[in-house]
């Protein structure tokens, strides 16, 4: 039984935070509206197999994160997951495999409990940096330690959802 599973046992989730990647997707999610609760955090991290396309990767992703998930779906009230922003000509194979990727995500998950969020909507012109220690600032030092990088936008998306970001 892995940490998620343990703790989603028969617990309404008010809401459930993912910051899509094709190698490292982090999550985090809350079991009140209360944005002081600590969010339990989580990462999907590839397994790195060579001879993988980006795609398949992708969908092993999913397959990883619909495992963890699929048997609580009924007490997840809300789903955000950023969507990706197009920035310049040279970033659209990015965006493209980003946009699979949350597709691959979103299939997981019932259309009226999903909904994608830009960074520009949650965060608007903030640096990750910035974004990581107003969420230390929120939540204290001790209680941030461990995260990982995407974590922290798993956690900024809820409190933005939340409004204290």
């Amino acid at each position: 039984m892995t940490r998620l599973s343990r703790r989603l046992q028969n617990v309404e989730i008010k809401l459930f935070c993912i910051d899509p990647g094709i190698y490292s997707m982090g999550y985090a999610y809350w079991h009140t509206d209360d944005p002081y609760e600590i969010p339990i955090v989580g990462l999907v991290k590839s397994d790195g197999k060579k001879g993988l396309i980006w795609n398949q990767t992708a969908i092993i992703q999913a397959s990883k994160l619909q495992k963890l998930v699929i048997p609580f779906l009924p007490y997840i009230k809300l789903v955000l997951c950023e969507w990706p922003e197009y920035y310049g000509q040279n970033l659209v194979a990015t965006t493209n495999k980003l946009c699979f990727m949350v597709g691959s995500v979103a299939r997981l998950f019932p259309v009226h409990k999903f909904q994608t969020v830009t960074p520009m909507q949650w965060k608007g012109q903030l640096k990750k940096d910035v974004v990581k220690w107003r969420i230390i600032d929120h939540y204290g030092e001790r209680e941030c330690r461990e995260w990982k990088a995407d974590e922290w936008d798993a956690v900024g998306i809820g409190l933005w959802k939340m409004g204290v970001l």
